[in-house]
């Protein structure tokens, strides 16, 4: 279950079509979804329908600071979460430790650190616009995994859905 004090209008500005890290929605609500979608299109005679499964390889690692800044300031949160988010991803010290030897230490300044409850979080807001403008091909998120639901029958649409995945 999760709770989020914070962001008091979290279905609001979360896509519908993500499942992850919200009360009562879960991966059982993402998988049902899924497999209404494809039982009733194959219904219709004739038809067929393709899925494309991404998963993101390291998917904290790929929030970049800025990038999330803009997409905190357009969901109009408080500039002071903001800022503390941007604390929270930025110049970070990391080292390792092996046998009781430590390396030199090294600041990042991209990513959200793994093991933090804040991190899928972020990762939910920044992949939140990664949707399709298709009504045939649809993306089902649950965190940093995501099926691409093409209906449409048609390789340009399903490509140019790709595309704007990518992007």
């Amino acid at each position: 279950m999760f709770c989020n004090p914070v962001i008091n209008n979290w279905s609001s500005i979360v896509d519908p079509l993500q499942f992850a890290y919200q009360q009562n929605r879960g991966v059982d609500d993402a998988l049902l979804t899924l497999l209404h979608l494809v039982q009733s299109h194959l219904d219709t005679l004739k038809s067929y329908i393709r899925l494309a499964f991404v998963d993101f390889c390291s998917a904290f690692n790929t929030i970049q600071p800025h990038l999330m800044a803009k997409k905190l300031l357009k969901m109009n949160l408080n500039p002071h979460l903001i800022l503390w988010v941007m604390s929270f991803l930025t110049d970070r010290p990391q080292w390792v430790r092996y046998k009781g030897h430590c390396s030199t230490t090294k600041t990042i300044s991209t990513g959200s650190p793994q093991g933090s409850v804040v991190s899928p979080v972020l990762f939910t807001l920044y992949t939140d616009d990664c949707q399709s403008n298709c009504p045939e091909i649809m993306f089902i998120k649950y965190s940093d995994d995501t099926v691409i639901v093409d209906s449409s029958n048609s390789d340009d649409k399903l490509q140019s859905a790709v595309s704007q995945f990518q992007q």
